[in-house]
């Protein structure tokens, strides 16, 4: 039977709102292993019994040794290597990859490939299909995580920490903005007003924001008068702080960056979010969990093969996950009523 498949897509208006021409179209698809679950349980419940065979005498046979079983390498092992899904960024290079894989294999004698994939989306899918095909665990961020917590496809291992003004943390901020001089004071006043977003996928200004939207009552498929789309965060904001849009969303860092253009906006409501987490399927053993968790701790620390995992996953730290860490985002996830296990479907 093929290994179920989990497929996770996040649009949230894709082309805008209908007042000026466009529309939003929320769609969240996560296609459960559910089906995979079901098949095995019908296939063991729908056979009939065999009617009774009448005994009959027969001479006792001689005993034969049993045949050995073939028993499965271990995940982690060279046989078996446990691929680790991860996201392509400007930054993912083979030479990073192959020099990561070696330390630890040196390190921890972990064997490790890494996948590298093109979505979030993706590496969901690939941490979720482990329980019928290969064991893949997956770096993901914030609202993949959530996703894969939602469907039990995995648990949290390690946390990617960034420098910051005040310190290492694990979270990126989401911010929803206004220009300084507007009169808007509360994400709920930008109902009937104009939001902008750099695009339909992105994270940071779109599909983070539109949750905490949400959570504060305004529907981001009707209660919008207008989604506008900007190339790049300088015009962002620059539409933002004269009054082209009346609100945006953009994270801390981006803003902090931005210069002189940050006087030209008030934040008026956030969220943290972790920036990226690695997650186990629950294929993968305690023991090997916590072998790879020592040796990429051990990789971070160390400052020749840090740049390499850099390239990666871009930390400046490394940690042990917490599950306050994930409370912030639980919470708006449940204050805009969204329930990603039941936005699920085959």
């Amino acid at each position: 039977m093929p290994a179920s498949r989990i497929d996770f897509t996040i649009r949230l208006g894709l082309t805008g709102i209908s007042t000026r021409g466009c529309s939003i179209k929320l769609k969240l698809i996560l296609s459960s292993a559910v089906l995979y679950c079901l098949a095995v349980v019908l296939s063991a419940c729908s056979g009939t019994a065999a009617p009774t065979a009448i005994p009959t005498v027969t001479s006792t046979p001689r005993s034969t040794p049993l045949p050995l079983s073939a028993t499965a390498a271990p995940v982690g092992s060279e046989d078996r290597p446990l691929q680790i899904a991860i996201v392509a960024s400007e930054t993912t290079e083979s030479d990073a990859l192959a020099a990561v894989e070696a330390a630890l294999l040196e390190r921890g004698g972990m064997a490790v490939q890494f996948t590298v994939v093109d979505s979030q989306a993706e590496a969901l899918s690939t941490l979720c299909a482990s329980p019928g095909g290969d064991v893949v665990a997956a770096w993901l961020d914030g609202l993949g995580y959530a996703a894969a917590q939602a469907h039990a496809c995995g648990d949290a291992g390690l946390v990617v920490e960034r420098d910051t003004d005040d310190g290492l943390s694990a979270m990126d901020t989401i911010n929803i903005i206004v220009g300084a001089s507007s009169d808007i004071e509360a994400a709920s006043d930008l109902s009937g007003q104009t939001f902008c977003r750099i695009s339909a996928t992105e994270s940071h200004t779109w599909l983070l924001p539109s949750i905490i939207l949400q959570a504060n009552g305004v529907n981001p498929i009707s209660d919008l008068d207008a989604v506008e789309d900007y190339e790049d965060i300088e015009s962002l904001l620059d539409a933002v702080g004269s009054g082209r849009c009346a609100g945006a969303g953009i994270d801390a860092t981006a803003l902090a960056n931005a210069g002189d253009a940050t006087d030209e906006v008030t934040v008026i409501d956030s969220v943290n979010v972790v920036h990226a987490v690695l997650v186990y399927p629950q294929e993968v053993s305690l023991t090997t969990r916590a072998n790879l968790n020592d040796a990429l701790l051990a990789i971070a620390a160390d400052e020749t093969s840090a740049e390499s995992l850099r390239m990666l996953i871009g930390q400046d730290n490394l940690r042990a996950a917490a599950a306050t860490d994930f409370n912030a985002f639980d919470s708006l996830l449940g204050r805009a009523n969204i329930d990603l296990e039941q936005l699920g479907s085959p």
